[in-house]
């Protein structure tokens, strides 16, 4: 389905941020519970979770070029490839806007507990 070559070229970035996830779930664990600055740091992260998919899903190149060609055949295949693009970056940005909501709201939750 897609393009190993063209993914490839992605992977550099996608283990980055893979990386920097773990980094942050390593250190949830430290900090054990959120804060401001972990929500903050949590909303960064998921802001370029967002970009590198948003970039990774422009990249027409990506799907596999037979794939492309047999959707492309098809009476409205551009458009079923952009609403599906579409739709996956809809539900990403739906995933990440909750995340980093729930985020500030544990935050801010534990701000108004007592030390």
């Amino acid at each position: 389905m897609l393009n190993q070559e063209v993914f490839r070229s992605y992977l550099p970035y996608i283990n980055g941020m893979l990386v920097l996830q773990l980094l942050f779930s390593a250190s949830k664990l430290v900090f054990r519970k959120w804060t401001y600055p972990v929500a903050t740091a949590n909303l960064i992260l998921n802001v370029l979770s967002f970009v590198l998919l948003w970039f990774i899903l422009q990249d027409t190149a990506i799907l596999n070029p037979e794939l492309v060609t047999k959707i492309g055949e098809a009476a409205d295949g551009q458009r079923v490839l952009n609403t599906a693009f579409n739709s996956i970056k809809a539900v990403f940005l739906f995933i990440f806007l909750l995340d980093s909501f729930e985020g500030f709201h544990d935050a801010y939750k534990n701000s108004k507990k007592p030390a």
